[in-house]
């Protein structure tokens, strides 16, 4: 079954009609027509070349590479040889402008390091100094970035009685 006849059909579904005749003879002149349609032929105007173009076609072929033809292909970065260090001025100083960058920055790992070793001490002697302190009754600074100040009071020792074990206290 063809798409004009399953269209046909869905038509006569649709309209609900018990007349078959009169779309088959529709069907049939459709089909008529349509065979007629595509024995004539068919015209085409000829296409629209530019007068540039019209040189490529009246020459005639030739054949040589690419290369010649192109001439000779650019080279990409990655492709470049590797120049000495004397060859060009501009790869020495921008040799010597890296190896600036990459002096500054082990210098500045460097300064982290020791400012971070620095803090660490300086850390520890504040938790020395709470420590010793814990339970005096000292006035102590919490952290050296803070200006109050807290008072740790000392805690009395819990008497556990007779039932505490005489080593552990517990």
């Amino acid at each position: 079954m063809d798409g004009l006849e399953f269209h046909v059909k869905n038509q006569l579904q649709v309209a609900d009609s018990m007349n078959t005749k009169e779309l088959k003879t529709q069907l049939a002149n459709m089909r008529d027509k349509l065979s007629k349609l595509a024995q004539k032929l068919v015209t085409m105007p000829p296409p629209f070349v530019p007068e540039s173009f019209m040189s490529l076609f009246s020459e005639p072929p030739v054949t040589q590479y690419l290369d010649n033809f192109w001439g000779e292909v650019p080279q990409h970065k990655y492709s470049k040889r590797k120049h000495k260090a004397g060859e060009y001025n501009e790869e020495l100083t921008s040799d010597l402008s890296k190896e600036k960058r990459r002096q500054s920055k082990k210098a500045r790992k460097e300064s982290r390091k020791k400012s971070k070793a620095v803090e660490a001490l300086a850390q520890q002697r504040r938790d020395a100094v709470l420590a010793g302190a814990f339970g005096s009754g000292v006035l102590v600074t919490v952290s050296g970035s803070q200006p109050h100040q807290e008072q740790v009071s000392e805690s009395a020792p819990v008497d556990k009685g007779v039932d505490a074990h005489p080593t552990t206290g517990t």
